[in-house]
């Protein structure tokens, strides 16, 4: 499988993107996903120059890129206008009242390949929470029928683990989100982006992203019953059921900024889910 991105001739839209079960409108290619006619959820718009006022920036952090830059992303703002900003590419800007994303390139070149990856692996999966979508930071893997979320915050293993895992004959799902939804057949995950990113690995079609390759993967084009979700620790303590639930909330994608109904609403989303699916500690 080859991936193609661009950059934006217009503000038109250009096609509709599957994600997580969500249709996505966008003004520029997404290869990560595949295409749908359904009506679009969210519009995403790549707009070139200058972002106007932005909310401040309520969280910082420092990383390094793949050329061996220090850059930095700021995040902050609320369910009318969330900022996510990233140096070396732009400002996302969310409205999820609007139902819609834009993202602003400064007036700088901005690489389309991490324009998209940011979106569909990232900031989708914040507009969504704020709409009160379980999108969890967890990857996921499925086999005959059913699926297993990977959940654990960043550097724990979950690529790595699922990577094992697709060796042994699973099925990928995603690498970075899992959006888990109640369906008539019980909760189901959604099968996300085609990508998974890890170190010292890759397939063809790899990119270096932040010191990790990315390989292109097969995925599921259904989405499978939920069987158990495996929250991965650094430790062998295992967590009493409250923690488990406080933990599992904490890896949704916009928790941190959500407004106080918002996060009340996840919270008991979180507990509905954890009534059913059952929850397997796993140290790394």
């Amino acid at each position: 499988m080859s991936l193609e991105w661009s950059t934006p001739q217009s503000e038109d839209e250009i096609g509709r993107f599957s994600w997580c079960g969500f249709s996505v409108g966008s003004n520029i290619l997404l290869p990560r996903l595949s295409r749908t006619d359904r009506k679009p959820k969210v519009k995403f718009i790549w707009r070139a120059g200058k972002v106007g006022a932005l909310p401040p920036a309520t969280f910082r952090h420092e990383f390094i890129n793949a050329q061996g830059d220090t850059t930095w992303m700021a995040m902050g703002g609320d369910y009318e206008l969330f900022r996510y900003e990233v140096w070396d590419s732009g400002v996302f800007c969310l409205r999820p009242g609007e139902d819609q994303i834009e993202f602003f390139d400064n007036g700088r070149p901005a690489d389309p390949m991490r324009v998209e990856h940011a979106l569909v692996n990232t900031v989708l999966g914040m507009f969504f929470n704020f709409q009160g979508a379980l999108c969890l930071h967890a990857a996921a893997v499925a086999r005959d029928g059913d699926g297993v979320v990977l959940a654990g915050p960043s550097g724990v293993g979950k690529s790595t683990l699922a990577w094992e895992l697709v060796e042994q004959g699973w099925d990928f799902l995603s690498d970075d989100i899992a959006v888990i939804t109640r369906e008539k057949s019980g909760w189901v995950i959604h099968p996300g982006p085609c990508t998974i990113r890890l170190l010292d690995r890759s397939l063809t079609g790899s990119w270096n992203n932040r010191g990790k390759l990315e390989s292109v993967m097969q995925t599921l084009d259904y989405p499978p019953k939920l069987k158990e979700i495996r929250l991965m620790t650094l430790d062998r303590v295992v967590p009493t059921q409250p923690q488990i639930c406080r933990s599992i909330s904490e890896l949704q994608m916009a928790w941190t900024w959500a407004d106080p109904a918002t996060r009340k609403s996840l919270l008991m989303s979180v507990w509905d889910l954890l009534e059913e699916i059952p929850v397997v500690p796993v140290s790394r």
